[in-house]
């Protein structure tokens, strides 16, 4: 989803920042101060476990933004955003996104619309995470997938079997095991290492 056009947030002065593959764009327990949009590559919020396992959630691509919702409510980031891949941010700051808002109200639409989009997924991650049987969350997830990019014939999954692993909350041999059984049940098609569902 994209949420406000490039060439308006530079026209309300948000500058370029470009991260390398790994680098945090913000970590957790910070204090928001940025709107961030993705000009060129991916970025994903994680959150850590008490025993230090990576938990996602959620993958951005361009023209998505990150990271909204603390800035509106003043308070810390809950988790951290890295660079997937070398990227390219738009970043503006607070005062500067507020002005935007006021002066195109549209704009306040459509955060809005990606605030709602991201309430829900909140919810798909809950519900993954609250299931215990691996085929199940598993399912859940490719689901999810599915749903937002309004698939409707078996598509290429994206993610690596660990990033299903930090998404789920399983360990990557168990989704290394489970999506090798969802094959033996032609539930998914696994071709040259990538999965089909």
């Amino acid at each position: 989803m994209n949420t406000i056009e490039s060439d308006i947030l530079i026209t309300y002065g948000a500058s370029n920042q470009k991260i390398r593959k790994g680098d945090f764009v913000f970590h957790e327990n910070a204090d928001p101060h940025f709107y961030y949009q993705i000009l060129e590559g991916e970025v994903k919020m994680i959150s850590m476990s008490q025993d230090g396992k990576e938990l996602i959630q959620g993958i951005f691509h361009p023209g998505q933004s990150f990271g909204e919702p603390p800035l509106f409510v003043s308070k810390p980031y809950p988790s951290s955003a890295i660079a997937m891949v070398d990227s390219v941010i738009l970043k503006l700051s607070k005062e500067k996104l507020f002005t935007l808002m006021e002066d195109r109200p549209g704009i306040s639409i459509s955060i809005l619309e990606a605030f709602a989009e991201r309430i829900y997924k909140k919810a798909v991650i809950a519900k993954i995470l609250s299931c215990s049987d691996p085929e199940e969350k598993i399912i859940t997830f490719l689901d999810n997938y599915r749903e937002e990019i309004e698939a409707t014939e078996p598509t290429k999954i994206p993610y690596t079997r660990q990033q299903i692993a930090d998404s789920t909350g399983l360990c990557v041999e168990t989704v290394i095991r489970t999506i090798k059984k969802l094959s033996l049940e032609q539930k998914v098609t696994i071709d040259k290492h990538k999965v089909y569902y």
